[in-house]
């Protein structure tokens, strides 16, 4: 809606359509992370789906970077080594091609 220039300027309304693209909406999804297993133990696997070079970020939920690794490979075998203590992780993966960020939770047991 935009607003109409006429004498009382406070409630005068005309109301105007506006198209959504989804123009990349295929490449969004098809472009995705996945864990597993999730819970883990603290040994899990990251698989990235049409990211070929990415950053990876895994954060406590105080915001604190347990993990960082910069990876070229679409499957990434993460060991605990004392690393990761029970709890909830979030997981940020920054794409370098594209430069979109995805997120998702990482439980462990």
């Amino acid at each position: 809606m935009t607003h109409s220039s006429n004498t009382d300027d406070r409630s005068k309304w005309i109301p105007e359509s506006t198209t959504l693209s989804l123009e990349n909406l295929n490449n969004t999804i098809q472009s995705s992370i996945k864990i597993y297993p999730n819970p883990s133990n603290g040994n899990f696997m990251l698989k990235l789906n049409n990211i070929n070079s990415a950053t990876i970020l895994i954060y406590n939920l105080l915001g604190k970077i347990v993990h960082s690794e910069k990876v070229n490979t679409e499957f990434i075998e993460i060991k605990n080594q004392k690393r990761f203590e029970k709890g909830v992780y979030m997981v940020k993966v920054v794409s370098k091609e594209t430069n979109k960020v995805y997120h998702t939770k990482l439980v462990i047991q």
